[in-house]
């Protein structure tokens, strides 16, 4: 089956290089544009603003209200559109709250003949949220809007925010969680009750499909592609993935073929990450050698439970023990972290805030979030998500390249600073 396959796969990426050659098939250029996280938000809402240079008027904004509207009866009563307009539409990036806090995207709408109503967008596609985030956004347009809002929290998974951002006993009134893709394998964040029941790609292709303008079309195109490439963990092309749908259907044998190679990919994926993780633990042992450091790894996609860690036995207390860790918080090996977490998780170990602002202080960058288990963490600048890696990882098992090179000096970076602050916090006491 994979000698056809790969034979067929062969052709399709022979005839995408000629078309490379001729058209750019494969050219995007989001890949040389800002695309952090204000860089998304910007073209987000110079899409959903009527006013903006794309000449297409209210029409996206209105098929992006059509899609919320199904849902939140509240704010657009009976899935009514309110009249729109680019005098009676607002859109802003970076709306302030107050002195520290803005809103990503802010879309006010005034239809005249009612209050105003705003559809707010928080965008999460990297970090995590700030303390009480969330919750201060919520309070603010509840003030503002009563009963006339919604924030929409996106994130690539289309989960809630963290228990930081708003706290479990926060209302969550007013509240919808969007995802930028629809999920290609089974995740615990998917379908929350508060989960718009589209993704941002699907109102992407909606756009695309009723703009008449080539070029906004062909960006509009390119977006959507950028999403399902960077958060989608989709690594085909179209045309690839046509070729393998055409021959998995040719016949019952590639069909069965096609649903034992499922069976098998978390198994296989789990064998190639734990034995990458293995090698390097062992770079990392070997160049973290000081006396009384204890190290370790796992691998079974269990989100903040895997990972490489390092620890000191002098540092265990009664109820938990800080390690040094290499960890990731979502299945499928996605959203890598490194950070100081306590072990087993769920304690109440004082040790947790008084490591905060030595930690804060030594390492030179904020946390990404406060946690109420890790002292201080951080996702990875690169290589955050390990699926699309998985042929790399596997080669780096047997034989160490640039992976294990990239990440032993990450971690031992990372390791050599915040050994030094536990060890003058806690061993000195």
């Amino acid at each position: 089956m994979f000698h056809i396959l790969g034979a067929r796969l062969a052709a399709v990426r022979r005839v995408d290089l000629e078309l490379d050659r001729v058209l750019a098939n494969r050219f995007n250029p989001l890949d040389y544009l800002r695309t952090d996280e204000l860089g998304l938000s910007h073209v987000i809402a110079d899409l959903l603003d009527p006013s903006a240079t794309h000449g297409q008027g209210v029409v996206f904004l209105a098929r992006f209200l059509q899609r919320i509207g199904k849902k939140n009866s509240d704010v657009l009563p009976r899935g009514e559109i309110p009249r729109l307009g680019t005098a009676s539409v607002d859109t802003r990036c970076e709306r302030p709250i107050d002195g520290e806090r803005r809103l990503d995207i802010s879309i006010e709408i005034s239809p005249g003949d009612s209050q105003p109503l705003c559809i707010a967008i928080e965008n999460k596609p990297y970090a995590g949220d700030g303390e009480g985030q969330v919750d201060a956004y919520l309070q603010f347009l509840r003030s503002h809007y009563p009963k006339r809002f919604l924030l929409i929290y996106l994130s690539p998974h289309g989960g809630l925010p963290s228990s930081e951002s708003l706290p479990p006993d926060a209302s969550k009134d007013g509240l919808a969680t969007l995802s930028y893709c629809q999920p290609t394998h089974s995740s615990g964040y998917w379908n929350t009750t508060l989960q718009l029941d589209f993704a941002l790609t699907d109102w992407l292709r909606e756009c695309s499909l009723s703009c008449a303008v080539d070029r906004l079309r062909w960006f509009l195109r390119d977006t959507e592609n950028f999403c399902h490439k960077t958060f989608g963990g989709i690594l085909t092309s179209d045309k690839e993935r046509q070729e393998i749908q055409d021959f998995i259907l040719e016949s019952k044998a590639n069909l069965l073929s096609a649903f034992a190679v499922l069976d098998a990919y978390p198994n296989a994926r789990d064998e190639v990450i734990y034995g990458f993780l293995e090698r390097l633990h062992g770079h990392i042992a070997q160049e973290l050698k000081q006396e009384g450091l204890e190290t370790g790894w796992d691998f079974a996609d269990k989100p903040r439970e895997d990972g490489v860690w390092v620890y000191r036995s002098s540092w265990e207390g009664d109820d938990a023990t800080p390690y040094i860790w290499l960890g990731h918080d979502r299945t499928n090996a996605s959203s890598w972290w490194l950070g100081v977490g306590f072990y087993p998780t769920g304690s109440k170990d004082p040790r947790i805030e008084k490591l905060r602002k030595p930690l804060a202080k030594d390492l030179k960058r904020p946390s990404h979030s406060r946690s109420d288990n890790f002292s201080w963490w951080r996702y990875l600048d690169q290589h955050r998500d390990w699926a699309p890696l998985l042929v790399q990882l596997n080669n780096e098992r047997q034989h160490p390249g640039e992976l294990i090179e990239h990440f032993t000096t990450k971690f031992v970076a990372f390791a050599q600073k915040a050994i030094n602050v536990i060890d003058r916090e806690i061993d000195g006491e």
